[in-house]
């Protein structure tokens, strides 16, 4: 007795997926790194700057005077979090973690003791130990000893990024002084220049010009012309905030009036004020000593083959030009602001401004993954038959 056999089902229908995906592949860009700065490390309790003397293998840092162009007070801030004088790193000795550990100079071997963050309160902490470069015992006398130290934000703490110059009268050639008494109201003048403390100011990355412990500013915070430019306790108000434009002028930040001798006169003695900005060369300034400048720099977040041009945007601090160049013309290049890439690899856009009498150079560079467009084809069977 034999049964009967079920019919077979079969799945006539003619099915096609044709699917074509054409996926752009592109990487995001690496962020780019941040400028190499070099700048001075001022103590807030001390008013003397961080200084390694020569910078050898073991020599523990100390504070000493300020003084206009001493390489050994320029602290190169790398792309790496390094704290670089000449050659060498500032590193906590033998790697030391505890309260009271020497910070010295050494061989830059990359390790997280010579590794350094700046703090929002002017502190500077070490990544290894997490805690904060210190004059010993809050001292201020040239020659006090840099040590790791529990931090606790006192004056021995805290430290003034910044360029250390002298700011000299283009029509003058006289430079800015105190008058030797840096106090709350002292009208600023031009006298001289003999390289002396009267006449050596920072300008920090807070954008105030400080002498000693005060910061110039505009009295009273006025806004009108006449206004007499005095030291004052530093606050941190944009009446102490000031503004070095390539043109040589230097702007107040509240009332955007022009650093001016009165009168303009060039005699020795002249006061400073503000006043309407007019171009004249009496309200134009050197600076010796070359200020640091950063570049603002975004690359783009995708780069494909065959998309076209990319425009990208860099600006320097000091408003001077900047030029783009690839450091790998087989995979992209440029033309002005104008990214072109040509195959697929690593891009790299390097962003430089050269400085000049004012400000020193700096560079900043991102790497940009591209790949080309792909596509994928991908068709089902015609037929699918169920046995």
């Amino acid at each position: 007795m034999g049964g009967k056999r079920a019919p077979k089902r079969v799945l006539s229908a003619v099915i096609l997926g044709l699917f074509v995906a054409f996926v752009a592949v592109g990487l995001n860009a690496s962020p780019a790194q941040a400028a190499v700065t070099t700048s001075a490390l001022r103590g807030l309790g001390s008013n003397r700057c961080l200084d390694p003397g020569t910078p050898t293998n073991g020599v523990q840092l100390r504070i000493q005077d300020c003084a206009v162009g001493n390489a050994n007070q320029q602290h190169m801030y790398t792309s790496t979090e390094e704290l670089r004088v000449g050659d060498k790193c500032l590193v906590a000795r033998s790697n030391g973690t505890t309260s009271g550990t020497p910070v010295d100079t050494n061989v830059c071997d990359g390790t997280a003791g010579q590794r350094w963050t700046f703090q929002a309160n002017g502190s500077v902490t070490n990544q290894l130990s997490g805690l904060c470069l210190d004059v010993s015992g809050a001292a201020t006398a040239a020659g006090s000893v840099i040590q790791l130290w529990s931090c606790h934000g006192g004056s021995g703490q805290s430290w003034i990024r910044g360029t250390t110059l002298t700011i000299v009268g283009q029509s003058s050639g006289r430079c800015l002084d105190d008058r030797g008494n840096p106090s709350n109201g002292i009208q600023q003048k031009i006298f001289d220049c003999l390289g002396i403390a009267n006449q050596t100011y920072m300008y920090t990355y807070g954008q105030q010009i400080r002498i000693a412990t005060r910061c110039l500013m505009a009295s009273g915070s006025g806004i009108t012309v006449g206004t007499p430019v005095v030291t004052y306790d530093c606050d941190g108000s944009s009446a102490q905030r000031w503004l070095f434009h390539a043109n040589g002028t230097i702007t107040n930040e509240l009332s955007g009036l022009c650093v001016q001798t009165t009168g303009g006169s060039n005699a020795t003695n002249t006061l400073l004020l503000l006043s309407s900005c007019n171009d004249a060369n009496y309200q134009k300034w050197n600076r010796i000593g070359r200020a640091t400048q950063t570049i603002s720099f975004t690359p783009p977040a995708i780069a494909t083959l065959g998309a076209g041009p990319v425009a990208l945007s860099a600006t320097a601090t000091s408003e001077l030009p900047v030029v783009l160049t690839s450091g790998t013309a087989s995979v992209c290049t440029l033309s002005g602001l104008t990214l072109t890439v040509v195959s697929d690899g690593t891009c790299t856009v390097s962003v430089a401004q050269a400085g000049d009498s004012t400000w020193a150079p700096a560079t900043v560079s991102a790497s940009i993954a591209v790949k080309v467009p792909q596509s994928i084809t991908f068709a089902l069977p015609t037929t699918v038959g169920l046995a």
